[in-house]
């Protein structure tokens, strides 16, 4: 008797549709092992902002897996040709931590913030990376940058600084960056099995076949804000059209009609009916 309560209760529509979102990750973390410096990329679009100069309000950045060097440009809309314009002139030719820099230099002037990324741009490719204990700017280019301080104040750079035999050390950094480049690798990778253990310890197991009915969260944008707090947090059902593998699915309507993009199973929930 006790185990058809629960199954009915289960089956209880409202609270199912206003049941608690799952914070346990589902799947175990997939890790993306960059293969050399450039190889992979992570592009992500930050807005609206203030308006800044130019009617900019949008920022699109661009971060290399491997090096972590960031290229990042203020947009005043987001537009396909734009978005491929910035590819070609940046990389073919979260994110979250250009966002905390911004707000930390702007104070109250917050429509500067295109001003003031390229000095957060700098500021990031001059410190050294938890993942990879290196500066993005040595990975690239072999050696460390040098700050502005050192320009007025005394420093081994300066004093030790030969015109004549820069050329040469520079070259011979250029020789020695592949092996500073395998020690980062080597960093990354234990970095990334220490992130993966710690969230692998934190999953849920939810598994979903093709044809499976689901509950999807809904988020906050696509919350009623006329209900307020009294929203529900999950809404469906839904059907599974294809399981892409490692957490990703392709949905679809009870009508057949399939739904934009691909859903990761952190955001579903099974349907009872």
């Amino acid at each position: 008797m006790n185990t058809d309560c629960a199954t009915f209760i289960k089956k209880c529509l409202p609270c199912q549709k206003h049941d608690n979102l799952v914070h346990q990750p589902a799947e175990q973390l997939h890790c993306i092992p960059p293969a050399w410096p450039f190889a992979t990329w992570g592009a992500d679009i930050l807005g609206h902002f203030p308006v800044a100069k130019g009617q900019c309000k949008f920022l699109i950045i661009a971060v290399d897996l491997f090096t972590k060097w960031i290229e990042a440009e203020p947009l005043a809309c987001i537009l396909a040709h734009q978005v491929q314009k910035f590819l070609w002139k940046n990389i073919i030719t979260p994110n979250k931590v250009i966002l905390s820099e911004l707000k930390k230099r702007l104070g109250e002037a917050k429509g500067a913030w295109a001003e003031q990324l390229p000095e957060v741009l700098w500021a990031y490719r001059c410190t050294p990376q938890s993942t990879t204990q290196e500066t993005p700017f040595r990975l690239v280019y072999g050696s460390d940058a040098m700050i502005p301080v050192e320009i007025g104040e005394p420093s081994f750079c300066r004093a030790h600084f030969d015109e004549a035999s820069n050329e040469a050390e520079l070259r011979t950094n250029l020789d020695t960056i592949e092996e500073i480049r395998d020690r980062a690798l080597v960093v990354a990778e234990a970095t990334k099995q220490r992130y993966k253990r710690r969230f692998d310890s934190r999953v849920k197991p939810r598994e979903f076949r093709e044809v499976d009915l689901v509950w999807r969260a809904t988020g906050e944008a696509r919350k009623d804000p006329r209900q307020g707090k009294l929203a529900p947090n999950w809404d469906g059902p839904f059907r599974i059209r294809h399981n892409l593998n490692n957490g990703a699915f392709k949905l679809e309507y009870l009508s057949g009609e399939p739904i934009p993009r691909t859903w990761n199973s952190t955001h579903l929930k099974m349907y009872y009916s």
